[in-house]
């Protein structure tokens, strides 16, 4: 079987999570298998809410860490009078600007809906980039929602 001997990797992680005794790490690793880090107990969550057809930021922008977004949730309720196009959630990734997803609201009745995406990958949004929600066109009473899991991850190095 390959091995491969990546004392770099080992080094930054038992540096940069500040683990005391490494020997648990095996220094030679077949080339198929990579060490991973588990961040389930890192998630955050981001969630904003307006009656507004103006641009809502859902997360603000930073360049400190690469965020992962993992689950995203919308929401609706609205009157029979509200013929609103539909809500949706935007942000840059790999310099696109790119819809994570929409919520079409086409029916002239009172109704409230919601709509869940789990994404099988956490996708990687650019650094610097805005979360961004956005409603359509508004005519009458409205609340929308939208709320992401996401975490941060420092470079190792």
């Amino acid at each position: 079987m390959p091995t491969n001997y990546n004392r770099d990797l080992f080094k930054a992680l038992i540096n940069k999570f500040n683990i005391r005794d490494g020997s648990f790490f095996d220094n030679k690793l077949p080339n198929f298998i990579t060490p991973i880090l588990d961040i389930r107990e890192k998630g955050k969550v981001a969630t904003a809410i307006t009656t507004s057809v103006q641009s809502t930021t859902l997360l603000p922008a930073s360049n400190a860490n690469e965020r992962y977004i993992t689950s995203l949730t919308l929401s609706c309720s609205k009157d029979v009078s509200n013929l609103s196009t539909g809500l949706g959630v935007y942000c840059l990734i790999d310099g696109v600007n790119t819809f994570l997803g929409q919520l079409a609201l086409l029916s002239a009745k009172a109704e409230n809906l919601s709509a869940t995406y789990r994404f099988p990958y956490p996708i990687k949004i650019d650094r610097n980039s805005t979360v961004v929600m956005q409603m359509g066109e508004v005519t009458a009473n409205f609340t929308v929602s939208a709320t992401i899991n996401y975490f941060e991850s420092e470079t190792l190095t």
